[in-house]
């Protein structure tokens, strides 16, 4: 199993790593975090959603991300991914609601 003292040593990380994001994000007077969903394109068939590694700096800090699609790439789908400060789950819904329509939009 996992020792105590390793379980330990992660969550203070988590913890650190929330503390560095909330203080970059403060102090560059950033609202939101816009970033890809994922390293590429979904992957072909059911087998696998794909490398979640580029979701984990939010979900690691305990921070409120959603993913939204943003269109397909070779008839494969990709996707965006929206973060934001600890807490503020509420504001990063609003915006994800108004960012996506704009990716929806037929004009795109």
């Amino acid at each position: 199993g996992i020792s105590a003292e390793t379980i330990e040593n992660a969550r203070a990380n988590q913890v650190l790593l929330g503390q560095l994001l909330e203080s970059v994000t403060e102090a560059a007077g950033i609202d939101l975090w816009i970033a890809p969903a994922a390293i590429g394109t979904a992957p072909a068939g059911l087998d696998s959603t794909g490398n979640p590694a580029m979701s984990f700096p939010w979900t690691n800090a305990g921070l409120p991300n959603i993913s939204l699609p943003a269109g397909t790439i070779d008839g494969m789908p990709f996707g965006v991914q929206l973060a934001g400060a600890f807490g503020q789950d509420e504001v990063v819904l609003a915006w994800a609601g108004g960012i996506g329509e704009v990716l929806s939009s037929p004009h795109l």
